[in-house]
């Protein structure tokens, strides 16, 4: 699965293989690494008119955050209340 991910993300990958697999893998992955993972298929649908996939994208980017959060993560709260406001 990571070779799989670093290829799809890389400049001579294909992202849509990786958004794909990120969301088929999100129930599947531990939560801090699957916040990187999920910022990086956000990435790769910068251009997509897909509201759909980007919207599972962000539930979950904000699960994995959550999840971080209460396990005192790296990013305080105040700095994930204010990456919220963008």
């Amino acid at each position: 699965m990571h070779a799989a991910l670093d290829w799809a993300f890389s400049p001579t990958g294909a992202a849509e293989v990786g958004v794909a697999l990120i969301e088929a893998a999100v129930p599947l992955t531990v939560m801090e690494e699957c916040h990187g993972r999920i910022e990086q298929a956000l990435s790769g649908l910068a251009e997509s008119r897909d509201a759909r996939r980007k919207m599972q994208l962000y539930a979950a980017l904000e699960i994995a955050e959550s999840a971080r959060l209460k396990r005192g993560g790296r990013d305080s709260k105040s700095s994930y209340i204010e990456r919220l406001r963008c």
